[in-house]
Order: structure tokens, then sequence, then C-alpha cells
């Protein structure tokens, strides 16, 4: 064991890291993903394990030193109670062929001003730590993981130097997220990417295949930028306010953007495309102020769930943005509408049973019901819901959505009304995407207006890595447009 010299001066530092820590390799575990959190809400909690870890193809059993963890009905799932001796922080232990990766588990605890704070620094001189942990409003449990290992559990009261195996080297990409609890609450969690074994510290070493780069600047395609004006086919109807017409932008419009630099001049580094699919060539919908219908200039509508709308483009013009885009380190994600499909689409005409009721169980038209009804309600007459509950439609539909993976190297999906579909779609499709590409960075993230309890129950490595939080949204607005409203949360 490498014995690292550590500095103590009294008053200030009470413990450093001092020797390396006693974490072995796992192969199976360490070129995943590093697991999400499981936020423990309440005493009773039913964890589905294959969220955590998706392409796993057995797991052979799940326990952890500080909560009860039973069998439960279902594949891989267990039910979690929690102990009256169980700390803020714990871990979730995953066997599979017989190496052991740790799930890191959290008791939701409401926050308070005097929770630890955790800042990182480059390492102290004369030592051989990668870098430095300070902790504020201390003293506090540390816990430190590498990938999907718990490396260190340790009492600290400021500082803490961070030290890895050398085998952690091996590895181009990973990640050290480091947690800390007191009897006040949660500190921030930090993330800290590191390039063989060692922090990344410039930006040239971070890659368009790190998804916490992503700096997103959605292009609606029909009103960005008309590239190609013989694709043009408005609908020109007196029963259509122009506002709500198509203007003409299309994919080729986004290209010549990509050239002029519009796109290196934002700084941002990842396209999100509108949808593309086909929609339809008349109008739907009806409002009364102003009284108009609707064109699907949007796209949200698909008729043809597979096929670039030709008012857009075609597959051609789709392939050469992406290797454009991709020529000028930018990515880019296509919002991908699986929640429901236009009434005239052939997929429905075929399929009429596959999508849920328009009438409540208790007689009511199932329109908008967006909370009441969330994962049956229809958005439109025009657009029917599919039951995402029946493996076979999530099955059809996870397949719909691999088609553009298979076929263009898109780089992931901005997934539209997340919250209207069942659990068991997103499990489907992304078991299908790690399974079917372990070595392709592919970013899904979902669009759900809800609590944060509601948004947070996606985010999981077999569902989604992440969700736009509209809460968080609103709050910055009303801090930033209010004269009388202020950033400290706490008093």
């Amino acid at each position: 064991m490498k014995i690292i010299s550590c500095l103590l001066v009294t008053g200030i530092f009470t413990l450093l890291q001092a020797c390396s820590p006693p974490v072995s390799r796992k192969p199976v575990f360490d070129v995943l993903e590093p697991a999400t959190v499981l936020t423990l809400e309440q005493d009773t909690t039913i964890v589905l394990v294959r969220d955590y870890f998706p392409s796993l193809d057995k797991i052979d059993r799940t326990e952890s030193p500080h909560v009860k963890v039973l069998p439960y009905q279902g594949q891989d799932t267990v039910m979690i109670i929690l102990q009256e001796d169980t700390p803020p922080v714990s871990v979730l232990n995953v066997h599979a062929d017989r190496q052991t990766g740790n799930i890191p588990v959290k008791i939701q605890l409401l926050p308070s001003g005097r929770s630890p704070r955790l800042a990182v620094f480059p390492a102290l001189p004369d030592t051989d730590a990668l870098c430095t942990v300070k902790l504020e409003n201390g003293p506090a449990t540390l816990y430190l993981f590498w990938q999907n290992s718990l490396v260190q559990t340790v009492r600290i009261t400021d500082l803490y130097n961070v030290v890895l195996p050398g085998f952690t080297a091996l590895t181009d990409r990973s990640w050290i997220r480091v947690y800390a609890a007191n009897q006040h609450g949660h500190s921030n969690d930090l993330l800290i990417p590191l390039e063989k074994g060692r922090p990344v510290t410039r930006q040239e070493q971070l890659k368009r295949s790190d998804k916490h780069t992503r700096i997103m600047y959605q292009v609606f395609v029909d009103r960005f930028c008309n590239g190609n004006p013989s694709n043009d086919r408005r609908i020109n109807s007196p029963h259509v306010h122009h506002k709500v017409d198509y203007y003409g932008g299309d994919l080729e419009g986004v290209i010549l953007r990509i050239n002029d630099g519009f796109f290196r001049d934002l700084g941002i580094n990842t396209i999100w495309l509108s949808p593309i699919t086909q929609n339809p060539y008349d109008a739907w919908g009806q409002i009364e102020d102003p009284k108009t219908r609707f064109s699907g200039y949007h796209g949200y509508w698909p008729l043809y769930i597979t096929k670039v709308d030709d008012r857009f483009g075609d597959e051609q013009i789709l392939t050469r943005l992406l290797d454009k885009a991709h020529r000028e380190n930018l990515s880019v994600i296509l919002d991908h509408v699986a929640n429901h499909m236009h009434v005239n689409s052939p997929t429905l005409q075929e399929h009429p049973d596959w999508t849920t009721s328009p009438v409540t169980p208790d007689g009511r038209p199932n329109f908008e019901l967006w909370d009441e009804f969330r994962l049956t309600t229809w958005f439109d007459k025009h657009i029917p819901k599919f039951d995402f509950s029946r493996q076979d439609v999530s099955q059809a539909l996870s397949d719909s959505a691999m088609f553009w993976l298979q076929h263009f190297d898109i780089d992931g999906f901005r997934h539209d009304a997340t919250k209207h579909i069942d659990e068991l779609f997103w499990r489907t499709l992304t078991r299908k995407v790690v399974k079917e590409f372990p070595d392709r960075t592919i970013l899904q993230i979902g669009e759900t207006y809800g609590s944060p309890s509601l948004i947070n129950s996606y985010v999981r490595k077999g569902m989604l890595d992440g969700q736009f939080d509209f809460n968080l949204y609103y709050a910055f607005l009303q801090a930033t447009v209010n004269p009388e409203a202020r950033f400290q949360f706490f008093p």
C-alpha cells in the first residue's frame, strides 16, 4: 500500500486521505456509465435494478449493509425498506458475473442553509492526490465513488485529498463522484471527469461524446432558414392563419447556417432539431381566437414516423447535415414524437387497437387531462394516443426510434411528452440502445411538466439521461424579472 504524506495543521485540517483506497478492478461495471443516484423518498421503495445497469443480461442478487432489501414481483425488482440506523448516504450492492457494482443511495432530506457544501480544487503541493475536495459547514461524512465503485467513506471537517488506484488510468474517460452529508442535510454533488485517470482541467480535453458538456440550441426547422424554396408547400387556405402555415424552413437551411458559422458564433455544441418526420398536407385542429385551423409546420403530428418530411428535405440531405455538423464538432439530436400519431397514419389505420380510449372510465372525453389521466389522455382528436402499457406497442414504437439510430449518425433524442408515456416504453427503447450501440454516445433527454419527483422518476440509466427542469426555469424567471424576488433560497 502506497503511503501518502499528510499535512496536519491544528484547527484547520483534521483528516486527509492517507493511503490508496482498497478498491479492485471490476471489468463488468468499470466500463459502464456511473449509475444514477437512487433517491429514497419514503420508508419503502420499489426499485427495478435494471434501471441502473440496463446492459446487464443477468443480475445475481442485490443487497445493502444499511437498508433492508427484499425480492419483489417482477424480474430484477426489489423492495427497499429504510432502517432506523440507515445513514443519509449509503449503497445498494448489485452482484453480477462474480463482481459487485455500487449504486449510490440517498435518503431525501429537506435542504438547509447549514447543509454541507463541496468544491473541488487542484491537489495540494507535495501530495500524490488527483485533486482536493473542500468542505464547508462541516464536519460531514464524505462518500467517494469512481465509476460504479464506492472507493471511500470518511469523516472530514475541511479538506480531503482524492487518491485512486493506478488501474483507473486504463480507462479513457471515467468519473469521480463525491457526496457529503451530516445532520443538517446533503451537500451538493461533485462530478469530476477524468482522462486516463487524471482530472480534466483543459477545455480541449472535453469531447463531443461527453454528455455533460452539451450546450443546446433548438432549431425550429420550419421557422429557421429556407435553404431550398423549391420544397415550400404552404396550405394557403382561408381557414389557416398565415402564422400557423408553413414558412419554408428546411434542413438545407440548417446546413447553410452551419456553413456560415451561426452555431459556432453562438458558442453552442449541440443542435436540437424539431420533429422532421412526415406530417399531413392538410389542416387540422381549431381554435376560436383567432379563428383558425393549423398546418403541421411544427412537426408534432407524424403521419410516417420513419420518413423525413419532404417539405424539410430527404434522407440524403439529413445525412449531409449530420456529416457537416460532426465535421464542425457539433452534435445533432432529433425531437422524437412517440406518444401519438396522426389519425390518418398508415400505422393507426393498420392497428387501430394500439391506442388508448378517448373516453375516461367515468365517461368523460379523454382529451387534455394532462395530470388526471396522464398516461392515457389524448392531446387532440386527430392525434390518437398510443397505449404504451402494451408490450407489443412499446416494442413496435421503440423500433421506430431505433430506425433513426440505425440509419443516421444522430447523437440522440429529445423525447416529446415524456410523462405521458409508460415507463415500459422508455426501458424497452433504452435497453435496445445500449445493447445495439454499446460504444456509441447517445443522449436521451425528456420533456415533463410536473413535480421534481415526477421529473426525476424518468431519469435513470435504463430510461433517460435527463429531463428539462421547468420548475427551475420558472423559478429563475421569477427571480430575474420580479424586483422583489431574490436568488437566495434560505433566509
